[in-house]
């Protein structure tokens, strides 16, 4: 599976990691009416941390500039098997992270890996 990146972007030593918080939405109350047909809806609301939560070099496989445009990204890759996924905010972007690690030698192994599976992505250093 081939994604559509978007660059990368600029970022000023002066800017600062960020964590995301989304408030939980609530669930509609739905009626039951006997028939089998009635759906519910599986999405979950995105539980964004701090990039300094477990490394500082992440997987960042988009950036966006609506937090809406990022949650999206990461429910899709929370589909595809990457639970690790996460919303970061950084000088006033939304990045996708698909994972972080302590070590740039982590990173880029991660990175080749996803490479192997047609995902592209580049490592960023959040402070």
């Amino acid at each position: 599976m081939l994604l559509r990146l978007f660059a990368p972007a600029p970022v000023t030593p002066s800017t600062s990691v960020k964590e995301v918080e989304k408030p939980a939405t609530p669930k509609p109350a739905v009626k039951s009416t006997g028939n089998a047909s009635s759906t519910k809806s599986n999405t979950k609301p995105v539980a964004a941390t701090s990039a300094k939560a477990k490394g500082k070099y992440n997987i960042i496989a988009g950036s966006f500039k609506e937090s809406q445009n990022a949650d999206k990204e990461v429910q899709r890759f929370r589909q595809l098997g990457y639970s690790n996924a996460r919303v970061v905010l950084n000088g006033g972007f939304y990045y996708v992270s698909l994972n972080n690690f302590a070590t740039r030698d982590e990173a880029l192994n991660y990175k080749l890996k996803l490479a192997e599976k047609n995902v592209q992505g580049w490592i960023k250093e959040f402070n």
